[in-house]
């Protein structure tokens, strides 16, 4: 196959408008198309390849997962191996841990998958401070290339003239499928190869009208398509589904350009130019490394950065690219001796390695035990690494009303923990108790459920009602409930707030009626910033109190609706967190006076504070 210099200028045209568009700069509002771009491209070149070897009847499996190691890998590794370092000294415990998970899931061409289970959305502002974000495309086409090529081979052997249609009807499925899912499910719809497989398609199409006939060149249509790209670059947004019917225009833009585009059309020289051709053999590696370098400077800033500040950051990646084609990527391309299954077998044992390391990452809690920064203790990252908790919400199916997680043959005592995820920062010490004390503890951890009207329409927190309804208490002889309530309190409308509360009043009631021992601890206080992201940049004195449910008139109301219920006792759980700061609301930074974490996220405790929380409770007389 010839090369065509139009189409590694057409990859810059998918490269910059991504790269941009990640920066937020306005005017790329529909830079994600660069993705589709680059999809069709890849369509094209892979079926090229691959129909040209059958044809010639010198397919080797072996050897196409040897180009795409040699190809793919190498810039990926060492993208990886930079970027760890780099988190290790930048992101805190749980978004390393989340990191390593995104490296696991990206070793294993999965990373799309990984990110639809972070988070769904895309879009969303939370998602820029993923390093690894960006490799859920490479997840796509990695699966591309698994099933691609024997696919193809088995069309192939029913007669070539079929692989055109057979290719055109899968391509028209998936392009159904996208606008089908865009409307039930856009996060699935987004990230995973079944939408996606028709832009793939698209370019494979291109190929075989390309292996039928030479190309004839047209600068009209080529034109057209080179318009096609620009206009969805410059006028899609991100509020539109996608991919639908609205990634047509970039999709059939590309392919036109493929079809039509060369030397003698003014769209040929025009994308042939050699600064677009010197982007677009970098595009690859220009990818790779914009984003951990959008992400690790949002994190370390504690803030997304200024419009300046982000396209030198395009700019170095740009650069970067160039380096690692040269340093990296092209001398692995050479094919030295080495046969084509042991490039891939060195290829699967780099993989595993790198896996391995996410992996590591992930159970080792974020490495929680590395040195913090130097202006903050040695032992920060321990204090505020989210454990792996025992329980994460309570099995329903398997459980009558809560879990049982310390059992003792002949119990001193009978404790049961009750409420979301802030009850769930109590677990690990109260095990530790219980365990010491020889008490029985049992869970029914909800996170989100506040066992009220506020749970809305969640059916496990409805389940989590039910259940507790028909609870047998008296098996208990303390019960310890804990919610968040700040935040989502607030979205409900006035008229069924003080409502909400009386329903949480209702089941403290019906479990006070019991017998055992209640103690309510109310809400604890909102911090209004990220309080490690702070400490780690220097900036624990600009963090404060966002929200202090407790000292509201509301939660006052709701208090003495239970004030004369027997056995029952309010625990203020505000005044013991502010005990360990600096004493007073007005100063609390989340953090006490040697700098050592209270908070390991605005709502969350770590678990130093939660296990002095748990001993203040059991030093209190009669708990």
């Amino acid at each position: 196959m010839r090369y065509r210099a139009e189409i590694d200028g057409l990859r810059a045209f998918a490269v910059l408008p991504v790269i941009l568009f990640h920066a937020k700069i306005a005017s790329f509002s529909g830079g994600f198309v660069g993705v589709d771009i680059f999809f069709v491209i890849s369509g094209y070149l892979i079926t090229r390849i691959l129909a040209g070897e059958m044809a010639e009847g010198r397919y080797s499996l072996m050897r196409f997962y040897e180009r795409r190691a040699r190809r793919i890998l190498p810039a990926l590794v060492a993208m990886i191996a930079i970027s760890t370092m780099a988190a290790w000294y930048i992101l805190p415990p749980l978004e390393m841990q989340w990191y390593g998970q995104s490296v696991l899931a990206t070793a294993l061409f999965v990373a799309n998958f990984y990110f639809l289970f972070r988070g769904r959305d895309y879009f969303a502002g939370q998602t820029s401070e993923y390093p690894l974000l960006h490799t859920w495309t490479l997840a796509v086409e990695e699966q591309f290339y698994i099933i691609f090529p024997i696919l193809l081979w088995l069309i192939w052997r029913s007669g070539p003239r079929r692989v055109f249609w057979i290719i055109a009807a899968i391509s028209g499925v998936s392009l159904a499928a996208a606008e089908i899912l865009s409307r039930i499910d856009p996060g699935v719809n987004f990230y995973l190869l079944p939408s996606r497989a028709w832009e793939l398609g698209a370019g494979a199409l291109c190929a075989r009208i390309h292996h039928r006939a030479p190309q004839r060149e047209n600068g009209a249509l080529a034109a057209a398509g080179l318009v096609l790209v620009v206009g969805s670059i410059l006028f899609l947004h991100e509020g539109l589904r996608f991919p639908s019917l609205w990634a047509v225009p970039p999709v059939l833009g590309t392919a036109l350009i493929l079809l039509y585009a060369g030397p003698a059309t003014l769209t040929g020289r025009f994308l042939a130019l050699r600064p677009f051709v010197w982007v677009g053999l970098a595009s690859y590696s220009a990818y790779l490394w914009h984003q951990p370098l959008f992400a690790f400077t949002h994190v370390r800033l504690g803030h997304y950065p200024e419009p300046a500040i982000m396209l030198g950051l395009a700019a170095l990646s740009v650069f970067l690219g160039w380096v690692s084609l040269h340093l990296i990527e092209a001398p692995f391309r050479r094919r030295g001796s080495a046969s084509s299954a042991r490039v891939v077998a060195v290829s699967g044992g780099v993989l595993t390695a790198v896996a391995g390391l996410g992996l590591a990452l992930h159970l080792s809690l974020g490495a929680a035990g590395r040195p913090a920064a130097p202006h903050l203790p040695a032992d920060y990252y321990a204090s505020v690494a989210k454990p792996n908790f025992p329980s994460h919400g309570a099995d329903w199916q398997s459980c009558a009303a809560l879990c049982r997680l310390v059992d003792p043959p002949d119990p001193e005592r009978r404790v049961a923990l009750v409420g979301d995820s802030h009850a769930q920062d109590l677990i690990l010490p109260l095990q530790a108790m219980a365990r010491d004390q020889g008490w029985r503890l049992d869970l029914a951890i909800n996170t989100g459920c506040r066992y009220t009207r506020l749970d809305g329409r969640r059916e496990d927190c409805a389940r989590a009602r039910e259940a507790f309804a028909t609870a047998d208490w008296t098996a208990y002889d303390q019960v310890l409930l804990l919610n968040r309530f700040s935040g989502l309190y607030e979205q409900v409308p006035p008229d069924r707030r003080a409502g909400a509360l009386f329903d949480y009043a209702d089941l403290i009631r019906s479990i006070a009626e019991a017998g055992p021992q209640i103690a309510v601890f109310a809400p604890r206080p909102t911090l209004d910033a990220d309080p490690v992201r702070r400490a780690l940049a220097g900036q624990i004195d600009g963090i404060g109190v966002a929200t202090d449910f407790a000292a509201t008139p509301d939660w006052s109301r709701m208090v003495a609706e239970i004030a004369h219920l027997p056995g029952v006792r309010v625990i203020d759980q505000a005044g013991a967190l502010y005990a360990m700061g600096c004493g007073d609301r007005a100063c609390f930074t989340g953090h006490d006076a040697g700098g050592h974490a209270i908070f390991r996220d605005p709502s969350h405790l770590g678990q130093p504070a939660a296990a002095q929380l748990v001993a203040d409770w059991a030093a209190l007389p009669g708990s």
